[in-house]
Order: C-alpha cells, then sequence, then structure tokens
C-alpha cells in the first residue's frame, strides 16, 4: 500500500530481495527491501526469525499392568520468551513393558513440527487410592449409570451423582419399587472425559438404601462386561431390559467377579465395600434379588475409585556445564553466573532426582540467561533456574560458606511438627559477612519422637552445598508457661534491659524492670521520653535467667503491652529479634 501526499492510498507491486539462508539461520530480527513498481521510493519489512528452541519431557504413573492416560500435550518453549501448549502424537505402548515394575520411556513428536519429547512412566506395584470413576461428568454421558429396570420416581442417574442419602431429605436414590422383579441389576459404563474406555478395576462401593418398601437384596452377584461387542449407551439406561438387542441383556457378556469380598456384612444405611481380583472392563455391574417382605431394592449412590501410584513431589537438581557440577545450586537462589570469556557458549545439561526432570531452554539472544526449568514427578514446577554469561570476575567469584544457623522449634506431646524449608547460611564477603535463607532437606522425623516428652535433634542437608544443618526439637505437655515475669526483682530470676531510659526528669519512675513485673498498672512503665523529640530507635528486651545464669530458653510467642500519653506513644517501627552471639553476662 502506497501512501501519498494528495489522493488515495493505491496497492502497488511489490518486488524483495531475496532472503538468504544465511539470514534465517539465527533467531534474530533484520530488514528486507522493496522495489515498488513506478515508485522511486523503497518498501522495508521488518522480519523477526521465531520458533521452538525447547520442548520439554512430562512424566506420569501407573499401576502394574494397567496403561497409563497419555498427557495430550507438552510445554514448548519458543525464541520469544513465550511458553505455549502444543499438541503430541505418542508412539504406541507396548502393553508388555507394563507388565512389571520398572520406568518405560516411549517417544513423541510435537504435532505440525519433527520436534521430539519423551514420555517417562513409573510402572509400581504400590498404589494408594485414587479417583472415583464411576461419578458423573457435568456436560458429558459418560461415566453412565444403567438399570434393568426403574421406578420412573428414582431413576438410575441417582446413584452415581456424588449425593448419599439413607433417608428422604433428600430422597436420591434408584429403586425398582413396585416393578414386581424377582431381579435386576445396576451398573456402571466406564468413560474418561466423555469417551468409552475400560478401567482396571478391583473394588465396588454400593450405598444401599431401606424404607418399608425396598430394602438391601437377599442376594447379589458381582459381574464385570466380557462380551466381544463395544457396548454403546443404551437409549433408556432406566430400563435397559427394553432395549432386547443391547450386548448388556447377553447373560453370556457378564462375567461375575473372583475371590470376592466385603468388609462387614451388607446392610442398608451405610456404603458397602467390595474388593475382588482386579479386572479390565467397560462396565461392571450388581445383580440383586428383592429382599423377602420388600417390593423392590434400592441404592443411594455406587462408586468405584481407580487404584494410583503417587507421584513424586519433591526432587532435587543437578546441573552440569560443560561436564562439570555447578556448585551452590539451591532453589533458594535462582540466579547464578557462568564464565564466558572464553566466549564460547558453554554445553548446560540437568538432571532430577525422585523420577523428576528438567528441561534446559538456551539463550538465543544476547544477554539472556540460560534458563533450567525443574520439575516434579507430579508435573509441579518446583523453580526456574537463569544461568547468565558473563565475563565479569567479581560475579564469577563464589562466596564460600562458612556457617549454619542452629534451628530450634517447640513442640507440645502428640502435635504434628512443621518442618522449616529453610534455614539462615552465612557466607563470606569482601566486607563481612552475607547471610542467606538456602532450602534444606531434613531427615526423617523419629516415629515415635512426638508422642512423648524429650528432646531430640535432626540433621539436615543444605542443597547444592556440603553444609549439615541442625534444628533441636523439645517435645513437652506444657505449653503456654511465661518465662518473663520476675515480681520480686531479684537477680536470679528474668532480668529486663534496655538502651536507654528516662533519666533527666529527676521526678522520673520509669524504670526498665516495671516490663517483667507481672503487673499492667500504667504508673510503672518504662519510658525513654526525653524534653527534645528525636528519632533515636532504642531497644528493650529481656534476659533469660535461671538460679541466677544466663540460660537459653524456647519462645514462640511475645506479648508486648505498650503505653501512651500526651508526650509518648506506640513506636513507628518494631523490630523483634533474637540473640545470636557469643555468652555474655547480665549488664549491670
Amino acid at each position: 500500500m502506497v501512501e501519498y501526499d494528495k489522493g488515495f492510498p493505491k496497492e502497488k507491486r511489490v518486488t524483495w530481495d531475496a532472503v538468504t539462508a544465511d539470514q534465517v539461520k539465527d533467531y534474530h530480527s533484520f530488514t528486507v527491501t522493496g522495489h515498488v513498481e513506478g515508485v522511486e521510493k523503497e518498501a522495508q519489512a521488518q522480519v523477526t526469525v521465531e520458533g521452538i528452541i525447547a520442548v520439554e519431557e512430562v512424566s506420569t504413573t501407573t499401576p502394574v499392568g494397567e496403561k497409563p492416560a497419555l498427557p495430550e500435550s507438552v510445554r514448548t518453549y519458543h525464541s520469544n520468551g513465550k511458553t505455549y501448549a502444543a499438541k503430541v502424537a505418542w508412539d504406541a505402548v507396548d502393553p508388555q513393558l507394563l507388565a512389571q515394575e520398572g520406568e518405560v520411556v516411549i517417544s513423541g513428536r510435537v504435532e505440525g513440527t519433527n520436534l521430539p519429547t519423551r514420555l517417562h512412566i513409573r510402572v509400581s506395584a504400590n498404589t494408594v487410592k485414587g479417583a472415583n470413576v464411576a461419578e458423573q461428568w457435568t456436560g458429558s454421558v459418560l461415566p453412565l449409570a444403567f438399570a434393568s429396570d426403574s421406578n420412573d420416581a428414582d431413576p438410575v442417574a441417582k446413584v452415581n451423582d456424588k449425593v448419599i442419602s439413607f433417608t428422604d431429605a433428600p430422597a436420591n436414590r434408584w429403586t425398582n419399587w413396585g416393578r414386581d422383579n424377582a431381579e435386576d441389576s445396576v451398573g456402571i459404563l466406564f468413560g474418561d472425559s466423555g469417551i468409552l474406555t475400560k478401567r482396571a478395576v478391583d473394588n465396588l462401593h454400593v450405598g444401599f438404601h431401606e424404607d418399608h418398601g425396598v430394602g438391601a437384596p437377599s442376594e447379589y452377584v458381582i459381574e464385570y462386561y466380557v462380551g466381544e461387542q463395544i457396548p454403546t449407551v443404551p437409549s433408556n439406561p432406566n430400563r435397559v431390559k427394553d432395549e432386547t438387542d443391547h450386548p448388556f441383556n447377553n447373560p453370556a457378556n457378564w462375567k461375575e467377579v473372583s475371590n470376592l469380598s466385603v468388609q462387614e456384612a451388607v446392610t442398608a444405611g451405610k456404603m458397602n465395600h467390595f474388593s475382588f481380583d482386579k479386572v479390565d472392563t467397560y462396565a461392571v455391574r450388581i445383580r440383586m434379588k428383592t429382599p423377602e417382605g420388600k417390593r423392590g431394592s434400592s441404592i443411594s449412590e455406587i462408586q468405584v475409585f481407580a487404584n494410583k501410584v503417587a507421584a513424586e513431589e519433591k526432587s532435587q537438581v543437578t546441573i552440569r556445564v560443560n561436564g562439570e557440577v555447578l556448585p551452590g545450586v539451591n532453589p533458594s537462589v535462582t540466579d547464578y553466573y557462568i564464565d564466558a570469556r572464553d566466549r564460547a557458549y558453554p554445553q548446560v545439561e540437568a538432571t532430577a532426582s525422585h523420577h523428576g526432570l528438567a528441561t534446559v531452554v538456551p539463550s538465543v539472544h544476547e544477554g539472556e540467561p540460560i534458563r533450567v526449568v525443574h520439575k516434579a514427578e507430579d508435573g509441579t514446577i518446583l523453580q526456574e533456574y537463569r544461568l547468565h554469561l558473563t565475563s565479569d570476575a567479581e560475579k564469577l567469584q563464589q562466596a564460600a560458606p562458612v556457617a549454619v544457623e542452629a534451628g530450634r522449634r517447640f513442640v507440645k506431646v502428640g502435635q504434628d511438627l512443621a518442618l522449616p524449608s529453610t534455614v539462615g547460611v552465612y557466607f563470606k564477603g569482601d566486607t563481612g559477612y552475607e547471610r542467606k535463607e538456602l532450602t534444606v532437606d531434613w531427615q526423617a522425623i523419629p516415629a515415635d519422637a512426638l508422642s512423648h516428652e524429650g528432646s531430640f535433634t535432626l540433621e539436615g542437608k543444605v542443597l547444592g552445598y556440603d553444609l549439615t544443618a541442625q534444628l533441636t526439637v523439645r517435645v513437652s505437655e506444657k505449653t503456654g508457661e511465661i518465662l518473663s515475669v520476675n515480681r520480686d526483682y531479684n537477680a536470679e530470676d528474668t532480668r529486663a534491659f534496655a538502651s536507654e531510659t528516662n533519666d533527666l526528669d529527676p521526678n522520673q519512675i520509669d524504670y526498665i524492670d516495671y516490663i517483667n513485673d507481672g503487673g499492667y498498672n500504667e504508673y510503672y512503665r518504662w519510658t525513654n521520653w526525653k524534653r527534645e523529640p528525636d528519632q533515636t530507635e532504642v531497644f528493650a528486651g529481656l534476659i533469660f535467667k535461671k538460679n541466677g545464669q544466663v540460660t537459653e530458653r524456647l519462645v514462640n510467642k511475645v506479648a508486648v503491652d505498650f503505653f501512651a500519653d500526651q508526650e509518648t506513644g506506640l513506636p513507628t517501627k518494631t523490630v523483634l529479634e533474637r540473640y545470636i552471639g557469643p555468652d555474655f553476662r547480665c549488664p549491670r
């Protein structure tokens, strides 16, 4: 489009200079010149070369013998600094590789490209209770509850709506009351995100309801679908028996589960828990005979829980630069400096423990850092590290750690202990010491350590350093003990101190000993009142003593009652500190 000083803009043909292979081999911007037909002025186009510079690998877990759900997408990192989700086409998973414990790695490619990625599958027999795969999905037909027959007022959709009620408030149940059938069945047709799918099933949980007309069945059989025909959604899930050609109505398509057991006697008014040998099936059902003296059976809810392998939530990363481990990598520190004085681009690799993963995102623009994105096995991004290329010798100088703060905790017998995620570490600098809060990995708390009074010490590793942190834990039945009060102002117990006190007024009564005498009379107080106001910072505190000796105390709460009148008042800023220096004697 050509703009003129007079008249309207016009479209003109333009012939652009050729773009060379060298111009598009790197991620950068450049200008292309074009010659406009019939116009002396040249056209210019700004071209930016962009693309995917890194693709993450992903992880999942699955029980032995079960095919996992494959992730639909992975993160891709682009030269423009943005992150996108891209669909992936995965290779097929060999079922034989899932038949035993171990790690299975399959390859995939980002759709529309030749960029590879990998899926790490941890196969384990160590499982925990997973999601209820029987419950309804909002906006989806599957999973679907179905019944051979139903009372019109008590539809089968009630059995997987996540509402369990054994009363009429609400009356949330399926029944076949009044249908006068000697036997009926209720089941679940499985689906994943609305798509019909097989499930590995080894349990069924059924909540039977009872009133004057219905109750728990007198006899029952739990069965799973084994038909060769893939089942379809019944046209009327409340009365499958009316759809005579549906595969659910063929008894040969159902097989009784083996090694069935139940935790307690089957009764109405509670969830009954059945377990059996694992089966891989599209559907499961319970076939029931109407209880004697009743006109039908009744179910409030059916649940089927998947087994899952709990994914690791923690991981530690190791970063290597040109084959050498980068020292001092700690999750509390995100920025590191790499020697670039030889002008060579470094080779950066990263690995993660506990089945975690790390993605190295290269630097493609001058001044940008190399990024390392560290994830736990469960997919949580734990940290993103930035490796800066520099020739500045001062930035490359690694400060050496000299000490780790010892920690203390006080906990009541039987209570849980929350361990600190970081500890204070002191580094030697050119002008003094620098304190950093660094992530620490603590050893496990001894099994019975919190069940009785006493003390114990935990050790922890400061990540990235050959440093050991210590945490002393005191367990006691006593909590809320007041450590400060010294009613008699004696030298044997806790003493108060201050950097300065009102000593200008001959009639003053502002003694420091009043702050811990146990009384709340405002007439007895401490101040640093002065005739001429200033902004001098002052401090007041307590020295803990027992039997005349300065002693260490475990403190987790401090209360301060401030006094105010026309010339004194609340401080504009307060800082609560604890003493961590060398041993000392009480000031005179």
